[in-house]
């Protein structure tokens, strides 16, 4: 950081404010599955952030608006077991169920 205060460049410059996907995890199991899921969402040229597991879902919910994410997909135990992620539109409120594997095509397409 003083490196950069010395050369007098600005860091805002270089961040992307845009968020496409934030993917929360509820549950320990949830949570290595949100690793991965975030990966490929990251692979599939997506700006997907993983946010901070263990902290209430109203507190990731928080972090995704003050990110101005467009969407988030919350992962939970059970939706882990069935495959599943809850896909939320951060702007509409419309929140459905998607097949995990369906995550990327669900956000390109929105």
């Amino acid at each position: 950081m003083l490196n950069v205060k010395r050369q007098k460049t600005s860091i805002g410059q270089y961040v992307d404010e845009n968020v496409d996907a934030m993917v929360i995890s509820l549950g320990d199991t949830a949570a290595l599955v949100a690793v991965k899921l975030t990966s490929q969402l990251r692979n599939d040229g997506i700006r997907a952030v993983l946010a901070q597991p263990g902290r209430s879902l109203r507190g990731q919910m928080r972090h995704a608006t003050a990110l101005n994410a467009r969407f988030t997909l919350v992962v939970g135990d059970d939706e882990v077991t069935a495959g599943t992620v809850q896909f939320k539109d951060m702007a509409t409120g419309e929140q459905r169920e998607i097949l995990l594997g369906k995550a990327s095509e669900a956000i390109v397409n929105r």
